[in-house]
């Protein structure tokens, strides 16, 4: 009897294991019929896996409610402000409606416009059903040649495209590519890619598995890869070393991915003329920039170490550009107390991090955006701002005046409200690089 009741018990055992595994092949099914991109992101890359739920739980069937869309029933639309005192060329920027770059001119009007349709951007997502509101593109740029480079941010998947000045796409890099483009003069192009890495990094005791591994890639001509730099690496043995063991899990506070230490926003490339300025710069060399730790460090990618590092008095900083004095302007998201909003426009030495200008916007005219947004100094030494929340963009002159001011025109309803999609990153291009134009014209 008492062997017959042990037999039972591992029959009932045996069964509820049969079960239990039976219920996570059901689910892992059910994943992968009803959310086959998902699926394959957790397989291939699990440090991906909650941002895709975070943006099928908030974005999958309302899209209005991510951060790319404000109410701003009082905004104005289109040029409010268009003075003798503007640097004047087209400009390039991006919106969150039209998933493409548009160039308007001076009076806001559009005069060019580059835009994939969705089943080329985003192939797979496409094929398995995914809704087109779900992408967005941003970080565009025209090349040498005037041709565009964008980087496509997919459902699940990125892509880093040069187009034709017809919309032609010329070529692709789907390694995960995020936030920045710059080529340099002998036509290599860099980029940043992230993976999750599941592997205790004894150089970050304290940072837990699994986290965010970026790379610096460089592409060449055609887009093929032809380098990789680990970040991490880059800092380890390099005379900023200490610094990983000071970077933290989760630098947010929650409100980005846990595992984010890092996050790389912008890449500048040294030029010759401004090697002999600072002795920490040297041509070519690259000034990169970590938002969720407020870092500015610079990348040697020969030796792939970096040569300098320096935290400053600024927060959630996006798109540090060079002067030509070797200062660096950038636009500093979240480290404004004054008034005239929580975001401002510096430019400070390198060396003291003494700010000798800033731009901070006024209580009429508030400037703030906690995400994206950019600088572009332009030749007569004005500057071009996006403020990418408030669908803005602004010239302004060293007095601080607006000179010139575009709010993004394109309006939606919901919910009885009046929608603004906010603006990405804003360009000022003359003279050659808008010879296709004249010729389309």
């Amino acid at each position: 009897m008492a062997q017959e009741e042990t037999k039972t018990d591992y029959m009932t055992i045996i069964c509820m294991l049969i079960g239990f595994v039976m219920l996570i092949y059901i689910g892992m099914l059910a994943l992968f019929m009803f959310y086959p991109p998902a699926f394959k992101s957790l397989v291939a890359d699990p440090m991906f896996i909650y941002e895709k739920f975070r943006k099928e739980q908030v974005l999958y069937s309302d899209p209005y409610r991510d951060i790319l869309w404000a109410t701003n029933p009082d905004k104005p639309k289109g040029v409010t402000i268009n003075t003798d005192q503007a640097y004047q060329g087209a400009t390039l920027f991006e919106s969150t409606h039209f998933k493409g770059a548009q160039l308007i001119d001076m009076a806001g009007n559009v005069i060019h416009s580059w835009k994939l349709p969705y089943e080329k951007a985003c192939v797979e997502e496409a094929e398995n059903g995914i809704p087109e509101h779900m992408y967005f593109w941003g970080r565009a740029h025209l090349s040498k040649e005037g041709q565009l480079f964008g980087i496509y941010d997919c459902y699940t998947s990125s892509h880093l495209v040069k187009l034709d000045h017809d919309g032609t796409e010329l070529w692709r890099y789907s390694d995960h590519p995020h936030h920045d483009v710059e080529e340099t003069e002998d036509g290599f192009v860099y980029t940043f890619s992230t993976h999750s890495n599941m592997d205790p990094n004894p150089a970050m005791p304290q940072i837990t598995e699994p986290y965010m591994d970026e790379f610096v890639v460089k592409l060449d001509a055609n887009g093929q890869e032809v380098q990789r730099i680990s970040i991490f690496k880059a800092f380890e043995g390099s005379p900023a070393e200490h610094m990983l063991t000071q970077m933290i899990h989760d630098p947010t506070g929650g409100r980005l991915n846990a595992g984010d230490m890092l996050h790389p926003n912008s890449i500048e490339i040294i030029p010759e003329a401004l090697e002999e300025l600072y002795p920490f710069y040297k041509q070519g060399h690259l000034m990169l920039s970590f938002r969720n730790n407020g870092l500015l460090a610079i990348l040697d990618p020969e030796s792939e170490k970096i040569t300098y590092a320096a935290y400053g008095p600024w927060r959630a900083q996006h798109d540090p550009r060079f002067w030509e004095d070797g200062s660096v302007i950038m636009y500093d998201n979240e480290g404004w107390l004054g008034e005239g909003g929580a975001s401002r426009v510096i430019q400070f030495d390198p060396q003291s991090m003494f700010i000798f200008w800033q731009y901070t916007g006024t209580e009429q005219k508030p400037l703030y955006s906690a995400f994206n947004s950019s600088v572009d100094p332009l030749p007569n030494g004005n500057i071009l701002i996006t403020e990418s929340a408030g669908g803005r963009l602004l010239e302004v002159n060293q007095a601080g005046e607006i000179v010139w001011e575009f709010y993004n025109p394109y309006r939606e309803m919901y919910e009885g409200a009046e929608m603004m999609p906010s603006v990405f990153r804003g360009r000022r291009y003359s003279g050659d690089k808008l010879s296709f134009v004249g010729a389309r014209q």
